[in-house]
């Protein structure tokens, strides 16, 4: 499946942007809703960003790239 442009719009209206790690009702997220796997709670790396320090804008949406490629 492909995400729209329109489609990544609308996800990061709603789920915002957070560059630093923020509780979630079941997990930690970061970027634009990027729940973490237990392996990337226990390592601090999503999609190969160190997220340790936070991430920039243009990491979040490479993050959001590949959570709606898969």
């Amino acid at each position: 499946m492909q995400t729209s442009p329109a489609g990544k719009a609308f996800i990061i209206k709603n789920e915002g942007e957070c560059p630093t790690l923020k509780p979630d009702t079941t997990r930690n997220q970061i970027g634009h809703g990027h729940n973490l796997t237990p392996a990337e709670q226990e390592t601090m790396i999503v999609y190969g960003i160190d997220i340790s320090n936070g991430i920039t804008l243009d990491q979040a949406g490479y993050i959001l790239d590949q959570d709606v490629a898969r």
